[in-house]
């Protein structure tokens, strides 16, 4: 059995919740949420301890120690990634596979220090809305697309990941340009791929459009 190592700033929150069932579900046991760390209880919810003790995971002390005892990394913290570059540095330098949670970083320079990271130490880094590898768009037909719209829920700069994500499976990555046409109220962007015959995608109000 594989160890995986949670490393978060609080442990009482959705996707802590929901991973460790989900990760043992999906490869029949093979790989298990061992063990845990959080910067600070959750305000108003469950202190790290309780967490841990209500999924049977074992608290630790520091990144450190839950690094050294695990064989894969996941840093959580989705709702506040301005946390993820300290919580990742040790993970980072490990050489030990590590998923940083969406939303990946707060800007782009965020970005790519934590990548230079994981590159300069040979750790392999991923990180992903999940609804990129939603079967729905797996099977989609990606050919003659003119059009696309999608509509998320949530704060524009924490949640336009999960309408992005399937605009990037189904259109491919290699976007030409990107410009922010939107206000703080009603938010959009507006994504050009360098293809023929799809120019543009464009995101409103968490709410996507490909033309």
């Amino acid at each position: 059995m594989k160890k995986i190592g949670f490393i978060d700033y609080y442990l009482d929150e959705w996707h802590a919740e929901k991973y460790p069932q989900w990760i043992e579900d999906a490869t029949g046991g093979r790989m298990k949420v061992c063990y845990a760390y959080g910067k600070k209880d959750a305000e108003g919810g469950l202190s790290n301890a309780e967490w841990c003790g209500k999924k049977s995971i074992e608290l630790l002390s520091s990144i450190e120690a839950v690094v050294d005892n695990s064989d894969y990394l996941i840093v959580l913290s989705p709702d506040n990634p301005e946390y993820h570059e300290e919580l990742s540095q040790i993970p980072l330098r490990s050489g030990k596979p590590t998923y940083i949670d969406k939303t990946f970083a707060p800007d782009r320079s965020t970005a790519i220090r934590l990548f230079d990271v994981a590159h300069k130490h040979g750790t392999p880094l991923y990180s992903s809305s999940a609804l990129r590898f939603a079967t729905e768009y797996v099977e989609a037909d990606r050919t003659g697309i003119e059009t696309i719209c999608s509509v998320g829920p949530g704060r524009y700069d924490n949640y336009s990941i999960h309408q992005i994500e399937p605009i990037i499976s189904l259109m491919g990555s290699e976007a030409a340009r990107v410009m922010y046409i939107g206000t703080a109220k009603s938010p959009s962007l507006l994504i050009g791929f360098a293809t023929e015959d799809k120019p543009a995608s464009i995101i409103s109000d968490g709410s996507v459009h490909s033309a």
